[in-house]
């Protein structure tokens, strides 16, 4: 017989956007950054900010807000970007706040009904909650 110890547990990194929290891979995640100067880059989606200079590398920066539809997100000294590796490329999603890293197991993890949305999943805490668990790979494309 099976118990949560001995079942495959899924890390995540938790953070906050527009009032909602959010989840994604920790194992996709490379740095969590102080939001730097952005180099603006005309003609691109509205919510890809710019780039940023990471340790010699050019990394686009999405407002991860926009990208959801909320509209009026305010940043402070507690916001940050999160940013993780997607089929070798790297980028950049800004957030509200960053929360805590989680473990959940497969059981806790229910697939999204709306195939057409960034949100992969719905994953119920161990407390109740529920995390919109991010599509990194859909999230970046325009």
């Amino acid at each position: 017989m099976a118990n949560d110890n001995t079942a495959e547990r899924i890390r995540l990194l938790t953070f906050f956007v527009g009032g909602e929290q959010y989840c994604a891979d920790i194992s996709s995640v490379t740095d969590i950054i102080k939001i730097p100067a952005i180099t603006y880059i005309p003609l691109l989606p509205e919510y890809i900010l710019g780039v940023i200079n990471l340790r010699g590398k050019v990394v686009p920066i999405a407002d991860l807000a926009l990208r959801l539809g909320v509209v009026g997100e305010e940043y402070d000294d507690h916001s940050c970007i999160i940013v993780f590796s997607v089929r070798g490329q790297s980028a950049g999603l800004m957030v509200k706040r960053v929360g805590d890293v989680i473990d959940v197991t497969e059981q806790q993890v229910c697939p999204n009904v709306n195939a057409r949305s960034f949100i992969s999943s719905i994953v119920t805490t161990e407390e109740g909650n529920f995390l919109k668990k991010i599509n990194l790979d859909e999230i970046t494309e325009a």
